[in-house]
């Protein structure tokens, strides 16, 4: 399908594309795909997408704050199978109550609404969304991977200023990109697990930059039963790995030069220390809670 550098909106219920499991669809080109209707998208992906190009807005969006959806907001896109999104794709919202980008699923076991939970005559069991590249600017959250969905981030440009960047719940990989937050937004990077079977909170940082405001986190890790990884990158100010210490933990000087490190259980500390470590990741592995270890 190729845009042509026109418009495609919505009939009022709909959603403006519709794509159901076992269809495949690629879209190429300029152009712009809207929707203008309260819970509906742009993009309603059960089947097989690649987005090579366009726009993809909301231009009904009407709520104010996070706690009202002013009877006009949703995702600009929803994915609940497999979805490829490349560069020259755009995704923006000036919303702040409904996430821009959704992959996965609300409520994983809610059998009578396919749009928040998985059916099989309808939905993926395990959505995934791949991003090579692109804008995605605004919403709720920036990008939400909810309940038993995988993301993988190659490249592209992020921003938030309501909530985070990226929020993850189960499987996420970042191998690159840039990432910022503006305004009130409190995360670049979000992860946490709920206790419900189909959310790991597993997050793996292998690359990126990740720029938060003075008054925001570059991460915040909800509990300590979420796996969160990191082996590289740049936070905050070009800071490099060796010196990202995530919101969960403390570091306390002795003096000497020498930190104490306070770290929650499974909350991973991206530092080299004084205790032989030989590389980041075994660091990450292996510092636990009153380690001394040696910032580099």
């Amino acid at each position: 399908m190729k845009l042509n550098n026109q418009k495609i909106t919505n009939t009022a219920g709909l959603d403006t594309i519709t794509v159901n499991k076992g269809g495949v669809l690629i879209i190429d080109g300029s152009g712009c795909v809207d929707n203008i209707t309260h819970q509906r998208a742009a993009i309603y992906n059960n089947g097989e997408v690649t987005l090579n190009g366009g726009s993809y807005t909301r231009s009904g969006e009407a709520e104010n704050t996070t706690d009202d959806s002013g009877n006009n907001s949703y995702y600009n896109i929803l994915n609940h199978g497999v979805m490829e999104i490349n560069a020259g794709v755009s995704v923006t919202s000036t919303g702040h109550f409904s996430s821009l980008v959704a992959n996965g699923y609300y409520d994983y076991n809610n059998s009578a609404d396919p749009r928040k939970g998985y059916v099989s005559t309808v939905g993926q069991a395990n959505p995934s969304l791949t991003i090579n590249g692109g804008t995605f600017d605004g919403g709720l959250n920036s990008v939400k991977n909810d309940d038993g969905a995988t993301l993988v981030i190659e490249d592209g440009t992020f921003a938030n200023n309501t909530q985070h960047v990226i929020f993850n719940v189960n499987e996420a990989t970042i191998n690159g990109g840039e990432f910022g937050n503006t305004g009130n937004s409190t995360a670049v990077l979000y992860n946490r697990k709920y206790d419900d079977g189909n959310d790991k909170g597993q997050l793996t940082v292998n690359g990126g930059k990740f720029v938060a405001t003075e008054t925001s986190k570059v991460l915040m890790v909800y509990d300590n039963n979420t796996e969160t990884v990191i082996n590289g990158g740049t936070f905050s100010e070009n800071t490099s790995v060796a010196t990202f210490i995530p919101e969960a933990s403390t570091l306390v000087d002795d003096g000497t030069g020498n930190f104490t490190l306070g770290i929650n259980e499974k909350t991973c500390v991206a530092a080299i220390g004084n205790k032989g470590y030989t590389s980041l990741e075994e660091a990450v592995t292996k510092a636990n809670a009153g380690d001394f270890i040696t910032l580099i």
